[in-house]
């Protein structure tokens, strides 16, 4: 009877200690497959960090006030840097411009007004903001009036500005194109 009760006793702390060892074996299991799986998270991260392209740099300095920095000028013309038309009637049919009646901003609807009344000469003229870069339908100035992208951007509202107050003092298209690539708009107040 003793040798059935030790064996009872033998058998019941085999069981406990197989308990033990597979609760322990299961937890460790656990934490093996939670740091594996944390590892593999951390794998795809960096390789996703390492192999992200790059975004294009545009000329942020440009589209502040009070900036001394300057993008750097690129040469004018239809060769995928600054696009536009020497000849006006090359731009035809041209763009639909946005009705200045839709901005409250004085300033903003100034210069969709003035993209309404001179559409010919800011077709002639590039913008220095780099728009025409992330569009192929940016092919002047004056498409950046074709939808809301001026209305959101400096350089483009003050190169409408300009050309306007150059057209009233009758400088040529051409003119007003060689003064925007040197950057003379910069100073423009666009009359908010």
């Amino acid at each position: 009877m003793e040798k059935k009760q030790i064996n009872r006793t033998s058998q019941s702390n085999n069981s406990q200690l197989s308990k033990e060892v597979s609760v322990k074996v299961r937890k460790s299991a656990g934490l093996y497959v939670g740091i594996t799986m944390l590892l593999i998270g951390a794998a795809v991260f960096f390789f996703a960090l390492l192999t992200e392209t790059p975004q294009p740099v545009t000329h942020l300095a440009s589209h502040t006030q009070g900036v001394d920095s300057q993008p750097i000028p690129r040469d004018p013309g239809q060769t995928g840097r600054y696009r536009f038309f020497e000849n006006p009637e090359e731009a035809h049919p041209l763009p639909v411009t946005l009705p200045p009646s839709e901005f409250i901003n004085q300033g903003i609807a100034n210069s969709y007004r003035i993209a309404k009344e001179i559409p010919e000469v800011l077709v002639q003229q590039p913008c220095l903001c780099g728009c025409d870069n992330t569009s192929d339908d940016h092919r002047s100035l004056l498409d950046c009036f074709a939808d809301e992208h001026a209305s959101t951007c400096m350089v483009c509202m003050k190169e409408a500005v300009y050309a306007s107050k150059m057209t009233e003092e009758g400088k040529s298209g051409a003119w007003i194109r060689d003064a925007i690539t040197r950057h003379e708009f910069s100073d423009v107040s666009i009359g908010n």
